[in-house]
């Protein structure tokens, strides 16, 4: 189908199949499970080895989050997709735009809600977290700082986690978040540089999980949470032959 004819389809024009696929690919649900593994190794920082109750809703809401923020990208690039991504699900109207609105902000206010029964430190985290989400989605197109922003964003998942349990920060939380801000940076300006394809991308957003294997190795983390950073690799792999990860 052309990118006209995308354009002047109607509502009825879209199935309920589109619309389902519509939502999974602006949420980018492929590299969801990277975040789950951010979250383990930013407990296993604050010196939690292992799976309990708190790190399931950090978990939780780290991927409530990450799912508003994939949403808002869309919401905000909506304009530029028209022209250079036409087949972006709002572009075609498989997703409307109010439904995508009103769905981003229920998630950021369901994620904030679970850090704040966690605990008064992961609150203020997932308010910076939230601040560097909206800041990345509105300014990344024309902002030279974006793969910083970028990193940010995953540092803060790092951070949030750490301190759902444990402050001050501790020399292990700083190496950690130093690593993966050298990584997503150059992730980021790889991906903003136009110069490979979408499947070296996806698989260095794959990548993430490793890191996170790595630091969880380091810190002596259960076994159990090391293979589950090692599985998150493999299933964002699996997940991108179906949903696009950029």
């Amino acid at each position: 189908m052309s990118a006209g004819a995308a354009l002047t389809r109607t509502p009825r024009d879209i199935s309920q199949r589109e619309r389902f696929s519509g939502w999974l690919t602006m949420a980018r649900v492929s590299n969801t499970p990277t975040v789950i593994s951010n979250v383990l190794a930013g407990a296993a920082l604050a010196g939690v080895v292992a799976l309990n109750a708190t790190v399931g809703l950090l978990v939780l809401a780290m991927v409530v989050f990450y799912t508003a923020g994939m949403l808002l990208n869309d919401i905000c690039d909506y304009g530029w997709d028209r022209t250079h991504r036409p087949d972006r699900p709002l572009v075609i109207g498989s997703v409307s735009r109010q439904a995508a609105v009103a769905v981003t902000g229920v998630l950021f206010v369901v994620s904030a809600a679970i850090l704040w029964w966690i605990g008064q430190a992961a609150f203020v985290g997932g308010l910076v977290l939230i601040s560097l989400i909206v800041l990345y989605d509105v300014w990344h197109k024309t902002n030279p700082l974006s793969p910083l922003v970028m990193a940010g964003c995953r540092v803060m998942v790092y951070v949030t986690a750490f301190a759902a349990f444990a402050w001050p920060p501790t020399l292990g939380l700083y190496l950690a978040c130093l690593a993966m801000v050298v990584y997503m940076v150059a992730l980021t300006a790889i991906a903003k540089s136009g110069r490979y394809r979408g499947a070296v991308i996806a698989r260095l957003i794959a990548g993430i999980s490793i890191l996170d294997a790595l630091v969880l190795t380091i810190v002596g983390a259960n076994v159990v949470l090391i293979l589950i950073a090692l599985l998150a690799f493999g299933l964002t792999l699996f997940l991108q032959r179906w949903v696009e990860g950029t």
